[in-house]
């Protein structure tokens, strides 16, 4: 009786074991599919609490996003308003359409009035935000929740697959279309700034010899996979996307022997 009682307990622990080994294996694994703090960080606000404002982003006391502080920087400047439409969703997790955008002036200077209607609903938010002062910090504004790294994850995931989509083709240099799509979402939705790295870039880009479709192809190519690395946390997000752009160069001259590559045979080997 008493072996059988210590085997019955022991196999109880051990199934414990197991199964909590499997929880936290479960945990890794989606945790390792979240976007890095960097690209995050990238897209919303500095300084951005967690904690709500009543009063934030309201007449008395708009958001100061300081989009037309850079009007003469257009790059930095539509970073700012991207930055706007980032840092914000309903409490659902629904992204926030910012198109219904009317300017009013407030008694002090002219602002930014939107009038936010969460899809399939009449909820209703008017959002003021003033364009032409930065601050230093930020609230949530009443009735909505700060993009996190879950919600990101689940918007990103439509164009991780087609990434991966692309990788996995023998010849990316035709799908033309997905590409398209993709580099529509991040210079519209994210900004292609933070990965354009010209120490990666510049010497490929800048090859004379090698036909322009080729480097916008691999431009693309090295773009596509440093988001795609930011977006599901693989180290070293640089070296990824410029070994990947390797590897598309190689399926392009297979495929495509009769565009000109100039010397990227040696930068690219």
């Amino acid at each position: 009786m008493e072996i059988s009682f210590t085997l019955h307990h022991y196999k109880k622990l051990i199934m414990k074991y197991i199964f909590t080994f499997l929880i936290l294996l479960l945990f890794s694994s989606s945790n390792a599919q979240l976007p890095t703090t960097e690209l995050l960080t990238y897209m919303t606000f500095e300084n951005l609490s967690s904690e709500p404002k009543d009063n934030f982003g309201t007449q008395a006391n708009p958001i100061q996003s300081g989009a037309f502080k850079y009007i003469s920087d257009r790059n930095k400047m539509i970073l700012r308003s991207i930055k706007l439409k980032n840092s914000y969703r309903w409490p659902n997790g629904d992204v926030i359409d910012f198109s219904n955008r009317k300017s009013i002036n407030n008694g002090k200077n002219i602002v930014d009035c939107y009038t936010l209607v969460r899809k399939g609903t009449t909820d209703t938010i008017k959002l003021y935000v003033d364009p032409y002062i930065e601050s230093t910090s930020y609230y949530i504004p009443k009735g909505l929740v700060k993009l996190n790294k879950e919600l990101l994850a689940k918007e990103l995931s439509p164009y991780i697959t087609m990434i991966e989509e692309i990788e996995r083709s023998t010849d990316p240099y035709l799908l033309k279309e997905q590409s398209a799509q993709v580099l529509q979402y991040l210079s519209q939705s994210i900004g292609i700034g933070l990965f354009n790295d010209s120490d990666m870039l510049l010497k490929p880009m800048t090859d004379e010899g090698a036909d322009k479709d080729v480097k916008s192809f691999l431009m693309r190519a090295y773009i596509f996979n440093k988001f795609y690395a930011l977006a599901t946390s693989i180290d070293d997000p640089k070296d990824y996307a410029f070994s990947k752009m390797k590897s598309n160069y190689q399926k392009l001259k297979t495929s495509h022997p009769e565009l000109k590559f100039g010397d990227l045979n040696e930068l690219l080997k």
